[in-house]
């Protein structure tokens, strides 16, 4: 059994990963090939490309990086085309993800897609192209399931992966213990993305937002758990910000803080899933937004307010990306009523994304396919 797995960004990569990790319980003769990072390639999937290379946000930051993304295009396509895998499995990253879908419906390759590209949020006119190419739909999200089917496609609602992967080793006392950091003082993470991109365009907004914090709660201690592929020296931080950085043990290091300063993206639902509360913000470039607005369909950026229908963690998005309201955001959330108010709120989100074993189900669901 051949399969071909496209996982664009660091989130895919770890869904992908556990994915294939099922995958290969129920077929242990599964070949799996794939265009994924570090994750996917230590579940044994053979690599054509890294996704750091191609994980980028935004039109212009996609022209930015249009060299190496048209030849995975081409390349993709070639593999595609004369190694003819049983199966092709598509994680979110939609524009590249559908136009692999095309050409697989094309050549005659059954197509599953797992981890649904938010159509219902933007490009709902792409649920089209769903219905042409794609063979199964696995969806994590409880809303997503009868937005498909009101369509017409072949969908399932299989959990969300997180609740599986959204574990701690330790405890906090324990883990700050070994930073030598205090367990008593207040403790807020920065977690200012796993791009390139996002680091520039947040990196520094988010330190000037830090230093803000530090000049009204001087108690206050920093942690940032760094991305794999990202070197501290991207960050930028200044002599007078003292900032822990941690590797590798990133959902170790969200729980031991108190708040969190975050990106847009999965890891605002991991953080709700650890009940820390949370400041989301993102930016991106001025003409992107400008030609996103008219596209957005959803009012909240947040998986979390999503999936509450409310906004449960404060955003900050693109002209509101300021450290002045940032730095307030975090400080009153380190408010024990206020925090308290949010908790509450996340675990009722939680109870609302399924069971464990999401991989498990949708492993099976496209052996299936097969």
């Amino acid at each position: 059994m051949k399969i071909f797995v496209i996982a664009g960004e660091a989130s895919g990569d770890l869904h992908g990963a556990n994915l294939i990790k099922e995958i290969r319980a129920l077929r242990n003769d599964a070949q799996i090939y794939a265009i994924g990072g570090d994750m996917m390639e230590t579940q044994g999937a053979s690599l054509l490309f890294h996704c750091r290379d191609l994980a980028v946000v935004g039109l212009i930051e996609i022209l930015a990086s249009a060299k190496p993304i048209l030849k995975a295009i081409r390349e993709t396509k070639r593999w595609l085309r004369e190694e003819r895998p049983d199966l092709l499995i598509l994680i979110d990253y939609p524009g590249f993800n559908l136009m692999m879908a095309k050409y697989a419906k094309k050549i005659g390759i059954p197509t599953f897609y797992y981890i649904s590209p938010q159509l219902w949020a933007w490009r709902e006119g792409r649920v089209k192209k769903i219905k042409s190419y794609i063979d199964k739909m696995a969806v994590i999200l409880p809303f997503e399931k009868d937005f498909y089917k009101k369509h017409g496609i072949d969908v399932e609602f299989v959990g969300h992966p997180l609740l599986d992967i959204v574990k701690t080793s330790t405890n906090r006392t324990v883990f700050l213990r070994r930073l030598n950091l205090d367990s008593n003082k207040p403790t807020i993470g920065i977690l200012p993305g796993s791009r390139h991109s996002e680091i520039a365009r947040l990196g520094p907004i988010m330190v000037e937002t830090a230093l803000k914090i530090k000049s009204k709660r001087p108690e206050v201690q920093f942690l940032l758990p760094l991305a794999p592929d990202i070197k501290k020296k991207e960050l930028n931080l200044p002599q007078g910000l003292d900032v822990k950085i941690t590797r590798g043990c990133s959902y170790d290091t969200m729980a031991a803080c108190d708040v969190l300063l975050a990106a847009s993206g999965t890891v605002t639902l991991e953080a709700g899933l650890l009940g820390i509360p949370t400041v989301v913000t993102y930016k991106i470039s001025p003409l992107t937004h400008r030609l996103a607005r008219f596209l957005i369909k959803v009012q909240y950026a947040s998986l979390v307010n999503l999936i509450a229908g409310k906004e449960v963690f404060p955003e900050f998005i693109q002209d509101k990306a300021k450290p002045d309201l940032l730095a307030n955001a975090v400080l009153n959330l380190l408010r024990p009523e206020q925090a308290g108010k949010i908790r509450q709120e996340l675990s009722l989100i939680k109870q609302q994304l399924g069971e464990p074993g999401a991989a498990s189900r949708a492993a099976k669901l496209a052996i299936d396919l097969i």
